[in-house]
């Protein structure tokens, strides 16, 4: 997980969002939809794919300590969603009921998933036949956004993840799930 939209609210400019999107767009979100879309060639049971453009809404400050410049990230960050989703009562962070909604709705989700193989919101990343290019991603796909409510994005983040993998961000700083 990683940016995916983000809030209708947020500032115009924000210096930590460019580098939130920059940083999860080159190496998360692009190259685990890159992924995926390999993968789906591969598979004949569906594969899915989500982001999140739910923002924290508090700076979380927990991982301040393991960057070498630092700072409360303000936005969503990879692996945001697990910090939320699986750490709540380590999580030194001051939790709102959004935060708690979005928690418990990861839950919902991931547990619905495991335990049907699917989750009535979510779409597949992409329809056969699965063809994708080596260096992008397929015509068509689509990702599942976290955020309330669940919505399913066709396309997201399209012209940077052209521009990552075209850049062999995929084979150089991808960190793959």
């Amino acid at each position: 997980g990683g940016p995916a939209a983000g809030a209708a609210d947020a500032p115009s400019f924000s210096a930590q969002r460019a580098y939130s999107e920059i940083i999860t767009d080159a190496t998360t979100l692009c190259p685990n939809f890159y992924l995926a879309a390999t993968i789906q060639r591969a598979f004949r049971s569906p594969v899915y794919a989500y982001a999140s453009s739910q923002i924290p809404q508090s700076p979380f400050c927990p991982l301040r300590q393991f960057n070498s410049f630092g700072y409360c990230p303000e936005y969503s960050f990879h692996a945001s969603d697990e910090f939320l989703w699986f750490l709540p009562q380590f999580a030194n962070y001051s939790w709102t009921a959004l935060d708690e909604a979005f928690s418990k709705r990861m839950n919902s989700r991931v547990a619905g998933f495991f335990a049907n193989g699917s989750v009535g919101a979510w779409e597949p990343f992409t329809e056969p036949p699965h063809e994708a290019p080596q260096d992008s991603l397929p015509h068509a796909y689509r990702a599942i956004d976290l955020a309330a409510p669940d919505r399913v994005v066709e396309g997201l983040k399209r012209d940077q993840c052209d521009f990552w993998l075209g850049h062999g961000f995929y084979e150089t700083r991808g960190l793959i799930n």
